[in-house]
């Protein structure tokens, strides 16, 4: 306790990854509404993707300059936290791969093979917690929902002949049950 240093730190630390954070860095675009009910949801006890999954429907319902400046400030909130997770190092891979052009598929993966590398389990619980949320503000594709999805692999010109076809056969199978009475 040299010179009150020790004091000092306690005085000026804050939390990173709070809410409060959140809502001063990178939550900037919710209105006063939305973030007072963040603040209910956490102090309910709700879990951090609970309270991710309601950021990101509002940002999804959002429309213009709101959506634009919540995209822009939710990239730079998982960049930072990827950053933070992965290193400095692998981060600028990631960055290089980018400005390589990419697939965005391609740059999922490689993220989801550094985040199997991460040994801190604290860490790694961060990252999984946040890295749908990210996946889905850069635009890649989350794979459950593609595996579950039985139409993925039918265009909408096929969709539309299939229903043809079932009306027609519905239609003739009527008028064939209608002359069955003669």
């Amino acid at each position: 306790k040299i010179y009150g240093v020790a004091a000092s730190r306690r005085r000026r630390h804050h939390e990173r990854y709070s809410l409060d954070w959140y809502l001063e860095k990178h939550l900037k675009w919710l209105s006063d509404e939305e973030k007072n009910e963040l603040k209910r949801m956490k102090a309910d006890g709700k879990t951090r993707a609970e309270m991710q999954d309601r950021v990101l429907g509002w940002l999804d319902h959002a429309s213009g300059d709101v959506k634009a400046a919540g995209t822009e400030q939710l990239m730079s909130a998982c960049k930072e936290f990827m950053r933070d997770a992965l290193g400095e190092e692998k981060s600028s891979e990631l960055r290089a791969m980018k400005d390589a052009g990419k697939d965005k598929a391609e740059i999922a993966k490689r993220v989801d093979e550094l985040i199997a590398e991460i040994s801190d389990e604290k860490k790694k619980a961060m990252v999984s917690t946040y890295a749908k949320g990210c996946k889905k503000v850069f635009g890649v594709p989350i794979g459950v929902r593609h595996r579950r999805d039985p139409y993925s692999n039918i265009t909408p010109d096929q969709m539309v002949e299939a229903l043809r076809r079932q009306r027609r056969s519905s239609f003739l199978q009527k008028l064939v049950d209608a002359f069955k009475f003669f």
